[in-house]
């Protein structure tokens, strides 16, 4: 299933959802019963050679047997509201989707779908209505860039009463682009004319950690914002799939029978007029869905009793939605929460949507503090990249413009770079939040020559104020680091009647000018004006070329994915070379080394910021084993052990060949937060080297919060 928020006004943007009749799963029970039978099955069974829902009623066919099958637990963390997917080792992924709708033309739906799809560049290549396996359906096809890839994507849906089946197939790999067509047969709709009988979700127990939060076994708890949410019934959202769907919410939860939403956003608020601004809240909710509430309700929400306002609103898909909107307030810290269903099934969903609602935990703050304290003396988890820039560690390093970013000691800081970051502003290369203090930041780097320095300041300025505002007339404090040239200036600006503080600093350094703007209310600021500064002081503009990667012929250091491969002198002979493909050069990278012909290595290092283990299996299986196992035939010699790699726990797994003794390949794994980091030591005769010294010479690296490195060997 695919969530859909639906007009949000000032906290974000309509995403794709399914939203939908569902039959009540006690009625069906009761009709099966009443006719003499058993309730039909509601599991997912994964079979040799295919997926098959008897919940939803679909089976994912494997296309061949170097194709691996990816149950939904898996699948959702590929894609949210995947219940199935399927990866090739040869670069193409496909999953299913199941939305609950009402809409009869499937042109329609699809456009819609299109018009969210957050693609870069985006390019509709394909836009065709078909009947396929007998329904009626829409193929079409797009291209674009994800995450800085290009990527071809093609889908293939369908609908039957109540429901539109999706299967979505994308390849970064051009050469790959026609077969996508070819899978749409993978997908098959079953008993077709049947209703579908839904089933529960399948809930989250792993644990999981991001910035600021924790989930662990089925507990999500906020250390930035004092909220505790125990799963039950309802499956969590958090992290990468609450990204996509709402980048704002801290946490989410969803139901999949009838289809149901909430999502839990909070903001620290020191200092404003309670009411006046609670007031703005409901007021901007309200035109964000078209108009008044239909209805208020005294509800408890996280412990406390308030109105619970219930919306119904248009959102082009051919049936009313609901929406039900509150605010509380927990000391400083003001928490929405909004929920969405079909209208049509309010009855079925609304009971369960409260109880959830007052499930919702405000923590005292002995509890939340104890929380913080655990969350900071871990590793910062945020590990992302893009083609030109990395996050790691609380930094961030921006390849391009030879920028580097140092958070301040202490704090949450969240860090978006990229497609995330011009996702808020289409000019920022880099957009900073600190939820437990409220502040927040953007960085916008740019090369302009003949720009002076007094120039730019005064630019950053104008684009913000009116022009007889009085911080036109105060002189900006300089500070002067070498030949870097900062001015920053503190300002009040009004935004919609909601006042902000400002401090705009702004960095010269030859042709590099860089505007770096931080704000947040006027009290949140007031309480960290010093934190505020150390953002701004924690920006430098190298005097040197910051390079993403060095590569010799017997040494390769990568800064942004953050390792080095160094063949000692004692190895002679050896030498080796960067190969990274095209399709995978904006998120990864591979090493290849040889002795000989017949004797070497391949180094694959990928980073992705939704990892899952049977996704990271599928690319080892792909990028690595796959061609020797066609190659060579091996075959596993036993089961992965444990082996430490590059400094960090992982895994060594041999294979051999059978029909020619003494051959076999040694796979070393392991992971740091979100990078993929595997080592294949093939040896085709049984000559050496010894796997293991070959492994000692990668090392990972890893950056401390103020940006010097930090190694694991």
């Amino acid at each position: 299933m695919s969530p859909r928020p639906g007009p949000f006004g000032d906290l974000g943007r309509l995403f794709p959802l399914a939203a939908l009749i569902a039959l009540s799963l006690a009625g069906a029970a009761e009709e099966a019963r009443a006719q003499g039978g058993e309730p039909p099955r509601r599991d997912q069974e994964v079979l040799d050679d295919e997926i098959v829902d008897h919940g939803w009623l679909f089976t994912l066919k494997r296309p061949a047997r170097s194709w691996q099958l990816i149950a939904e637990a898996e699948a959702r963390r590929i894609s949210p509201g995947a219940l199935a997917a399927a990866t090739s080792d040869h670069g193409i992924w496909m999953v299913v989707i199941v939305d609950q709708i009402t809409a009869t033309e499937p042109e329609a739906f699809a456009r819609t779908l299109l018009e969210q799809m957050t693609v870069e560049d985006k390019s509709v290549e394909q836009f065709e209505p078909a009947t396929i396996g007998g329904l009626p359906g829409v193929r079409f096809a797009l291209s674009g860039k994800a995450g800085g890839v290009p990527v071809t994507f093609a889908c293939s849906l369908v609908l039957r009463e109540g429901h539109a089946y999706r299967l979505l197939r994308w390849t970064a790999d051009p050469r790959l682009v026609d077969e996508l067509g070819d899978l749409e047969g993978q997908l098959v709709v079953n008993s077709p004319d049947a209703p579908v009988p839904g089933r529960d979700p399948v809930l989250e127990d792993h644990d999981r950690l991001g910035v600021g939060w924790r989930v662990e076994g089925s507990v999500f708890e906020s250390a930035a914002f004092g909220i505790r949410i125990e799963q039950s019934g309802w499956r969590l959202i958090a992290g990468p799939e609450l990204a996509q769907m709402l980048p704002d919410a801290e946490v989410g939860l969803a139901f999949e029978t009838p289809e149901a939403y909430i999502t839990v956003m909070a903001e620290r608020a020191s200092g404003v007029e309670r009411a006046g601004y609670e007031e703005g809240l409901r007021a901007g909710r309200a035109e964000g869905l078209g108009g008044a509430p239909i209805e208020e309700i005294e509800a408890d929400v996280a412990g406390r009793k308030t109105m619970l306002a219930l919306f119904q609103a248009d959102v082009g898909l051919g049936e009313p939605y609901d929406y039900v909107h509150a605010v509380v307030w927990h000391g400083d810290v003001v928490v929405q929460v909004l929920g969405w269903w079909r209208s049509a099934v309010r009855k079925e969903a609304m009971p369960s949507a409260l109880e959830q609602l007052g499930r919702i935990e405000l923590l005292e703050e002995a509890k939340r503090a104890e929380i913080e304290a655990a969350l900071l003396a871990a590793d910062d988890p945020q590990d992302a990249v893009g083609a030109e820039h990395a996050i790691r560690g609380g930094s961030y390093r921006d390849y391009v413009h030879d920028l580097t970013w140092n958070a301040p000691a202490t704090g949450f800081w969240r860090l978006s770079g990229g497609q995330q970051a011009r996702a808020r502003n289409p000019a920022a290369s880099l957009f900073i939040q600190e939820p437990r203090r409220g502040l927040l930041g953007m960085v916008i780097a740019e090369r302009v020559p003949g720009l002076s320095p007094e120039q730019l300041h005064a630019h950053a300025l104008q684009g913000m104020l009116p022009p007889e505002h009085p911080a036109h007339e105060a002189e900006p404090r300089l500070v002067v680091d070498g030949e870097t040239e900062r001015r920053s200036s503190w300002v009040d600006v009004d935004v919609e009647g909601l006042a902000l503080r400002y401090l705009v600093a702004t960095f010269a350094r030859g042709d590099r000018r860089v505007q770096f703007l931080i704000w947040g209310m006027p009290g949140n600021v007031a309480a960290s004006r010093k934190v505020a500064e150390e953002m701004a002081a924690g920006l430098e503009l190298s005097g040197e070329d910051l390079l993403p990667t060095e590569a010799e012929p017997r040494r390769v250091r990568d800064d942004r994915l953050g390792f080095e491969l160094s063949i000692p002198d004692e190895a002679p002979g050896w030498t080796m070379r960067v190969s990274t493909p095209a399709p995978i050069q904006a998120t990864g990278s591979v090493i290849e080394g040889r002795l000989d012909p017949t004797r070497g290595f391949v180094l694959l290092v990928v980073c992705t910021e939704a990892p899952n283990q049977q996704a990271f299996d599928a690319i080892i299986n792909k990028m690595l084993i796959g061609n020797f196992r066609r190659r060579l035939g091996v075959v596993p010699a036993g089961d992965p052990k444990p082996a430490e790699v590059g400094g960090l726990a992982g895994t060594h797994q041999r294979l051999v060949t059978p029909d020619a003794p003494g051959g076999a390949v040694d796979v070393f794994v392991t992971r740091r937060d979100n990078t993929l980091f595997g080592l294949l030591v093939f040896d085709e005769k049984g000559t050496g080297p010894d796997a293991k010294a070959v492994a000692s010479w990668l090392k990972i690296l890893d950056w401390k919060r103020d940006g010097s490195e930090k190694r694991f060997y």
